[in-house]
């Protein structure tokens, strides 16, 4: 949805956030934000489309979306560009309390390569422009970037003494493209205060409790309404005890409390209907069932967020206070689905005083927090979570939505979707697959588990449809280590029939399966002969139990003629390093490439912390290992942390990463061995099916891969250097697979049994 976005400026006041993380810690004195919007904008040189400076008060423009009229265009028909952007500040705001300028911009150019774009700040002091920011983080593919550009040095200079005017000049280096813009915002910072927030210490970690809530259902539609049951849901005890006894291990409840709260401060909220949904969460809790409790449909915070900024943080002082020494199996979910005015650049300015105020009296509860533009996945990236322990990301996933939405009569246009259906095509679950991990990813990137808070397809899609896209999205999302709510009970997205008081047992079976999925992949037995050829003349005309054989360099037609033996075929990919002679790589950016390896020219280790860039090149070469019909990947230099590769790399960024991929793997069927690593197996073990380790012997470190065959899994080791009879029989005591190659890894084996 859009909302009309014709507002003047309005100066924004927030507290940022600051945790005490120990009892003896002393207060923290926090700054506040001052959020000012562009009052004007005029061209010098080049041209725009004259769109309304309104249109560059709110983000709505993400990756490679293209609504014109929503955002401004800089245009350079003949010459370089060049004009200015006015911002003024409030007079209230002395320039000498300014501690931070900020200037938050989305964008939309070509790479610097062909056209470099400035943002500069006049000095008032000085009578000369500073630039602050270029499009740096353009690439080809023009996609939007959120950036936010901090002004240097001594800060009253921006700021004209009289006028409190802050401008901001734009120009490009030559006419070789345009300039785009979404969002251009002032963010000031001055110095405030808060109480102190208590400690937060001892709480249930949100990985901990994510996997403890693995299947939700939301209770949509009942309390979220105007008034219960006004959209045809009226919620009954009986209702929890179905969804507890189906299966399901939480229930988010949706809750419009704006509806029932007074609308001058202290905000009251109506103490009958406060008990109304202390009935709901006390009911779920004794049925077994954690909750997500959520504020749901606050519209007003889409046309004028700020001006609703006192109410939204009293309602939750209020609800906060009321839930303090409830268990911690309920959780808070401060706004679903923020859009319209409130949003990236609010969302993530309003976040941190929400969360602050909550955690006067929580200081561990978990605080469920999606991304502006409806938790819509694609905008995760734009969300800026404060430094908080107990933070649990969310996002909601509807896709494809003219197949999830059609005939929904809240969604303008969408009958004319009517009959578009998902019947499970290989593209039709790629295109799921893609989504996922592009949310996972995201989470690997910030150590932080997640949340499908709702997915769903309303009634008017055909119905086996429904049921195929719902397994399909519920298995996918557990696959990768997700917990998900699905949308919604017992109304238009409803699992359950309410008049019938049964559940609809086709979408009950998708969501909650009546026996366990079998694994959809296979793997070695913990004793198998094995050869490994990389270089030479292929040859696999023995019947070993497995080959690993290159992902790029073998065809389809030797994996074929291997599983037609009855072998398994184990697919060697790097995950860890780019190297110049593979055929994709070029989608590997410059800021990813590292270090180079030694002894190995043309690669070098890769950034494993920007899981978000190179996810789309590795689930591409997953999706290769399943069209070329391998069984299972083996997937190399997954210890780039502990080795020279020109990053500041973590154990836990390595961690992180290594999960994603066996996720990855995992959801499309393939199985996924562990590439050394050694050091973090105990940690790995539950995720990979099998560990092929270098040199184990020789280095003494085998006993550090025991924990995979505790496990039952195969252990399949190379020695370069050792003669077989110097560590075969340790080996085979081990019941480790183990050979003696060359390092070349041609056809030469001598095996250890």
């Amino acid at each position: 949805m859009k909302i009309s976005r014709v507002i003047r400026v309005v100066i924004v006041i927030f507290a940022t956030l600051a945790v005490s993380i120990s009892a003896q810690a002393k207060a923290v004195i926090p700054n506040r934000n001052v959020i000012v919007y562009m009052s004007r904008y005029s061209t010098v040189k080049g041209s725009s489309n004259k769109v309304p400076v309104s249109a560059m008060r709110a983000m709505d423009q993400v990756s490679d979306w293209n609504e014109p009229g929503t955002y401004v265009k800089f245009t350079t028909p003949t010459s370089a560009y060049s004009g200015y952007h006015r911002f003024f500040l409030p007079k209230t705001i002395l320039p000498k309390n300014v501690k931070a300028l900020n200037l938050a911009v989305n964008y939309r150019t070509p790479a610097m390569a062909k056209q470099v774009w400035n943002w500069s700040a006049y000095d008032w002091t000085l009578k000369r422009w500073v630039v602050i920011g270029k499009n740096s983080a353009a690439q080809n593919n023009w996609t939007w970037n959120y950036v936010k550009f901090k002004f240097p040095g001594t800060l009253p200079r921006f700021i004209h003494p009289i006028s409190r005017e802050v401008r901001i000049r734009l120009t490009s280096s030559n006419a070789n493209g345009d300039a785009s813009i979404d969002v251009e915002d002032l963010i000031v910072t001055i110095a405030g205060s808060l109480p102190e927030a208590l400690p937060a210490s001892g709480g249930v970690s949100p990985f901990t409790r994510v996997n403890e809530m693995r299947r939700g259902m939301n209770l949509g539609d009942a309390l979220e309404a105007p008034n219960e049951g006004e959209w045809g849901v009226t919620l009954q005890e009986s209702y929890f005890q179905a969804i507890k006894d189906a299966g399901f291990d939480f229930v988010r409840i949706p809750v419009k409390w704006s509806g029932h709260s007074a609308t001058v401060s202290p905000y009251t909220i109506d103490p009958v209907f406060l008990a109304r949904v202390d009935w709901a969460v006390d009911t779920a809790l004794s049925k077994g069932l954690m909750v997500v409790l959520d504020m749901h449909h606050y519209d007003e915070l889409a046309i004028s967020p700020w001006t609703q900024r006192p109410r939204l943080l009293g309602i939750w002082k209020q609800l906060a206070a009321h839930y303090q020494n409830y268990p911690d199996t309920l959780m808070f979910e401060p706004v679903s689905e923020p859009n319209g005015m409130f949003d990236v650049v609010s969302w993530n300015a309003m976040l941190p005083e929400i969360i602050r105020t909550i955690r006067q009296t929580n200081s561990t509860r978990i605080i469920v927090v999606g991304s502006a533009y409806w938790n819509n996945p694609e905008w995760l990236k734009t969300l800026e979570l404060p430094k908080d322990t107990y933070l649990l990301p969310t996002a909601h996933y509807y896709n494809p939505f003219e197949f999830t939405h059609q005939g929904a009569g809240w969604v303008g246009g969408s009958d004319a979707w009517l009959g578009t259906q998902w019947d499970g095509t290989t593209e039709n679950k790629k295109s799921v697959m893609n989504d996922l991990d592009k949310i996972a990813a995201w989470g690997a990137m910030h150590n932080l588990p997640i949340l499908i808070g709702e997915f769903g397809a309303y009634e008017k899609a055909d119905y086996d449809d429904r049921v195929r896209w719902t397994d399909f999205v519920a298995r996918q999302a557990e696959a990768r280590g997700m917990a998900w709510s699905y949308w919604e009970f017992a109304e238009g997205f409803g699992a359950y029939d309410p008049l019938t008081d049964t559940w609809r047992p086709e979408l009950r079976d998708a969501l909650i399966p009546p026996a366990p999925p079998a694994a959809s992949y296979t793997f070695p037995a913990q004793v198998s002969s094995w050869q490994i050829q990389y270089s030479g003349a292929i040859n696999t005309s023995a019947n070993y139990d497995v080959y690993n054989l290159d992902l790029f360099d073998t065809p389809a037609a030797t994996i074929a003629d291997l599983h037609s033996r009855n072998i398994f075929a184990m697919c060697y990919f790097s995950a860890g390093s780019y190297e110049n002679w593979r055929s994709d790589q070029s989608q590997f950016p410059t800021i990813v490439r590292g270090a180079n390896l030694d002894g190995w020219p043309g690669e070098k280790w890769l950034d494993i912390r920007r899981v978000d860039l190179l996810a789309p090149i590795m689930t591409a070469r997953l999706d290769l290992a399943v069209e070329k019909g391998c069984d299972g990947v083996d997937p190399d230099n997954v210890d780039g942390y502990a080795n020279s590769s020109g990053f500041a790399l973590t154990a836990q960024n390595q961690i992180n990463y290594n999960h994603f991929l066996a996720h990855a793997a995992h959801a499309r069927g393939l199985s996924i061995g562990l590439k050394n690593d050694l050091n973090q197996i105990s940690r790995l073990v539950g995720d990979f099916d099998w560990a092929l380790n270098e040199q184990c012997f020789y280095y003494n470190e085998c006993n550090l891969l025991q924990p995979f065959i505790d496990a039952g899994k195969p252990v399949f080791n190379i020695e370069y250097e050792l003669r077989t009879s110097s560590f075969c029989a340790r080996a085979n005591a081990l019941n480790f697979n183990s050979l003696r190659k060359d390092m070349d890894l041609t056809a030469f084996r001598e095996p250890c049994r």
